[in-house]
Formats: structure tokens, sequence, C-alpha cells
């Protein structure tokens, strides 16, 4: 497992940032999301 987990009681956190590789369609899909000039997305969402 790449990086390591942060133990709160039952619950683990495990930076994204660590987890998903550089280049994962993931980063590039977030971007998108979080950009608010992205096209067919409503500022009334």
């Amino acid at each position: 497992m790449r990086g390591s987990d942060e133990r709160t009681g039952e619950l683990s956190y495990v930076d994204i940032e660590v987890r998903v590789p550089k280049n994962h369609p993931l980063r590039l899909i977030r971007r998108i999301a979080n950009d608010p000039s992205a096209p067919g997305l409503s500022s009334t969402m």
C-alpha cells in the first residue's frame, strides 16, 4: 500500500494526493469538476 494511514478510532484517513497516481484520469475529472468555468456546469447547481 502506498502512503501511511492515520488511524482515528475505527476510521482510517489516507491522503488522496498520495494514493492517486499523478497521471490517473481521476485527477482530470477532479480539475474539471472544480473548475467554475467548465462548460455545461450551471451556477444554480
